[in-house]
């Protein structure tokens, strides 16, 4: 019986020690997802000190995030604080106002998912930075879209469940078919900002633009 792997990859190493495989990997590229939030930073920005609100530790899919992030700024921006915050929204907002005490000049805060960015964005609103601060983070809920428009957020990497879901199913048809099927397929990812969220609320959860589908009739 094949077994699919869905959103977060299982360590091939611990798979091996464990003795069990499965057929394929279906999930976005979350390295991918912090360079594009690294480099949306990066343009909004230009230069200065930033933080990075950190998920869950030892969490893969936050780690790589993290990854993607500091290749894209590394040497270009000064990330002051790092802090974790346990993709919670209320303890993103606390930790927010801490380093916002600490380090009054930032000018950018990376968060790895959306609900710690709406908890940071609270935070910079509250403090009355909103038009100082620029806010990124990762995931493309509908909550953080509805931010990316009024403002409050500058921009979330939208991740979609939705097409990881079809994604999935399709692999599963093909396989209960013998048919043969990649063994990793990279889900679809989107850098969503004030010029494109309105077409991506419209459309949500789905997709608003084709991506490449390898497992397609």
């Amino acid at each position: 019986m094949p077994i699919l792997n869905l959103d977060t990859q299982i360590d091939p190493g611990a798979s091996k020690a464990a003795g069990v495989s499965y057929a394929s990997f279906i999930g976005s590229d979350n390295l991918q997802a912090g360079t594009l939030a690294g480099q949306s930073l990066l343009s909004k920005v230009g230069s200065g000190n930033v933080a990075i609100l950190q998920g869950i530790a030892g969490e893969q899919n936050g780690i790589n995030r993290e990854k993607g992030f500091a290749a894209a700024t590394g040497g270009k921006l000064t990330v002051v604080a790092k802090q974790p915050a346990d993709y919670d929204q209320t303890k993103a907002q606390t930790v927010t106002e801490a380093i916002l005490q600490a380090h009054p000049d930032i000018k950018g805060i990376f968060a790895a998912n959306d609900t710690m960015g709406l908890g940071a964005a609270q935070a910079v609103k509250n403090a009355g930075k909103s038009s100082q601060i620029t806010i990124i983070s990762v995931d493309g809920i509908k909550a953080a879209l509805q931010a990316v428009q009024a403002g409050t957020l500058s921009a979330t990497i939208t991740q979609y469940p939705y097409a990881e879901g079809q994604l999935a199913v399709q692999a599963c048809i093909k396989a209960v078919a013998k048919k043969s099927i990649p063994t990793r397929v990279v889900a679809p990812i989107k850098l969503i900002d004030k010029d494109n969220v309105g077409r991506a609320l419209r459309s949500f959860p789905q997709p608003f633009e084709p991506f490449t589908n390898p497992l397609a009739n």
